[in-house]
C-alpha cells in the first residue's frame, strides 16, 4: 500500500485522503495519458501505436488473410492464392520526465513520538502511481484502451486507426481500430497539499527556501498525479510487465501466461470465405503428344553446302602450266612454279613436289604422267625450265543446292488434340465464411 498524501480539510486542518479519494488522483493522471496537446499521441509514455518510436515494446500483432489472384471470388477454384497482411502493435517505452508544475505530495509519520509532515521521495512516487495504475486500468479511466470495429461508447475516439482490416471477399471488410477513453464523469475532488517555496507569494515555486504549506493549484495537482503514475510504468520492460501493460494473442496462443491479472479488452477476427467440394465445368484439352513413325518418306531440301571441285589443267601452255625450274645461280635455288592465265598461283622449293597448297587454300597437283608441253628452250634470265606438266587445282566451294530423294528414315509428329469440357468436382470459394483467428487484447489490472 502506498503512502497516503496529505489533503486540505479546513481552516488550518489537513488530513490523509481516504482509499476512494485515490480515484480523483487516478482521473487526473489517466486524462493526462490521453493527451500531450490536445490530440492522441504515440509518444506518451505507456501508449500504444504502430511505430515503434525507439526501443518501444512490440506487444503483439495483427494478421488479416485473404484470397488474392485472378482465383479469389466467390466461386472460383483451382489454384487458391492466400495473401497476409501482419500489423505489429507497440507499447511506448521511455524514461520518467517530470513536468515542471510536479510537486511531492506530502504524508505525515511519527518519529520518537512526535508527529511529522514529509515530502515523498522517489520510491513513494512509484508506489503511489501503482496504486493510481490499478485504479484506471480495472476501471477503464480516460486514457485506456479497447479494440474493436467501432467505439464502445461516446466516451471513446479512435487512437490508432485499422490496425486491422479483415478483408472479405464479398467486399463487406471490417476495420478494426484502437479506442481510447477520453472522457468520465470525474470523482469527488480533493486538494492536495504541497511545501511552499520561493522568494515570493503565493511561494509556490518547486524549489527555494522553506515556506510552509499550500494547496496545490490545478495544474500541479494534475502533473503530480501523472508524474507519480509515469514513474510507475517507466518500469515496463520486455521482462518486467507491471499494471498498465498490454498484450495482443492470437486464439492460438491463448491467454497471457505472463504474472497478474489480464483483463480483455476487444477482440478483432481474421475471416476468409469458406472451402469447400462442388462441381464446376471446365474446359480443358488433355496434353499434346508426340508419336514416331519409321518409314521412308521423300523430302525436298534448299540449303547452303560445301562441296570440292576439281579443275584439271591438260591444255599446258605458256599461260597454265607446271613447271620445274633450274637456276644458274645456284644461291637462289631449283623449284616449282605454277601458272593459271599467265599469273603465278603457287610455287614450292623443292623441285620434285608433287603437291603444293596455294595462300587462298587451292590444293595443286602435278600429274602421274611425263613432262609434256614445249618448254622454251635455253635460259630465260637466271632461269632455265627442264620441264611441263599437266595438273590439276582442287577447291572447296560453299553453294547453294535444291535436291528432292527418297531415303530410309525415322519422321516424328506432334499431335494436339481438340479441347474438351468436363464437370469437376474440386475446392471452390463459397457464399459463406468462416474464423480463421481471434485476436484479443489485454491489460494488466493487478
Amino acid at each position: 500500500m502506498s503512502r497516503l498524501p496529505l489533503k486540505y480539510k479546513s481552516g488550518n486542518d489537513v488530513q490523509e485522503i481516504t482509499t476512494a479519494e485515490h480515484n480523483y488522483l487516478a482521473y487526473l493522471a489517466g486524462l493526462e495519458l490521453e493527451t500531450v496537446s490536445g490530440t492522441y499521441s504515440e509518444a506518451v509514455l505507456g501508449s500504444l501505436g504502430k511505430t515503434n518510436q525507439s526501443n518501444d515494446l512490440n506487444v503483439g500483432s495483427f494478421t488479416n488473410t485473404e484470397y488474392t489472384g485472378s482465383n479469389g471470388d466467390v466461386g472460383d477454384h483451382g489454384t487458391l492464392t492466400i495473401t497476409t497482411t501482419t500489423t505489429p502493435i507497440y507499447q511506448q517505452d521511455a524514461s520518467v520526465s517530470l513536468h515542471a508544475n510536479f510537486r511531492n505530495p506530502l504524508y505525515q509519520k511519527q518519529t520518537s513520538g512526535q508527529q511529522e509532515i514529509q515530502e515523498f521521495n522517489s520510491t513513494d512516487q512509484t508506489d503511489l502511481g501503482e496504486t493510481l495504475a490499478g485504479i484506471i486500468y480495472t476501471n477503464d479511466y480516460p486514457g485506456t484502451f479497447k479494440l474493436g470495429s467501432s467505439a464502445p461508447s461516446g466516451d471513446y475516439s479512435v487512437a490508432i486507426a485499422n490496425v486491422m482490416t479483415d478483408t472479405r471477399t464479398t467486399g463487406a471488410d471490417i476495420v478494426y481500430n484502437i479506442y481510447q477513453r477520453h472522457t468520465m464523469t470525474a470523482p469527488t475532488e480533493i486538494d492536495l497539499m504541497a511545501v511552499a517555496r520561493g522568494s515570493s507569494s503565493p511561494y509556490n515555486a518547486s524549489t527555494g527556501t522553506y515556506r510552509g504549506l499550500i494547496i496545490m493549484a490545478d495544474a500541479q495537482r494534475k502533473e503530480t498525479a501523472k508524474g507519480c503514475l509515469d514513474s510507475y510504468l517507466a518500469t515496463i520492460t520486455s521482462t518486467n510487465l507491471p499494471i498498465g501493460s498490454y498484450v495482443i494473442r492470437s486464439s492460438s496462443q491463448g491467454t497471457p501466461s505472463e504474472t497478474g491479472t489480464w483483463v480483455a479488452k476487444g477482440t478483432a477476427i481474421d475471416t476468409r470465405n469458406a472451402i469447400a467440394d462442388a462441381n464446376y465445368t471446365n474446359t480443358f484439352q488433355d496434353g499434346a503428344f508426340t508419336k514416331t513413325i519409321s518409314s521412308n518418306f521423300s523430302g525436298t531440301y534448299t540449303g547452303t553446302y560445301t562441296g570440292t571441285g576439281t579443275v584439271t589443267y591438260d591444255n599446258i601452255s605458256s599461260s597454265n602450266r607446271w613447271e620445274r625450274v633450274s637456276t644458274q645461280t645456284p644461291a637462289i635455288g631449283d623449284g616449282v612454279e605454277v601458272y593459271v592465265g599467265g599469273s603465278l598461283v603457287a610455287s614450292s622449293v623443292n623441285v620434285n613436289a608433287t603437291t603444293i597448297t596455294a595462300g587462298n587454300g587451292v590444293v595443286y597437283n602435278r600429274g602421274d604422267f611425263s613432262g609434256v608441253g614445249a618448254p622454251p628452250s635455253g635460259p630465260i634470265g637466271n632461269r632455265t625450265t627442264t620441264s611441263w606438266y599437266e595438273f590439276s587445282a582442287v577447291t572447296s566451294t560453299n553453294y547453294t543446292g535444291t535436291y528432292t530423294g527418297f531415303y530410309g528414315g525415322t519422321k516424328t509428329t506432334t499431335s494436339t488434340p481438340a479441347a474438351r469440357t468436363g464437370t469437376f468436382v474440386g475446392d471452390t470459394i463459397q457464399n459463406t465464411t468462416e474464423n480463421i483467428e481471434t485476436y484479443t487484447l489485454y491489460v494488466r489490472t493487478a
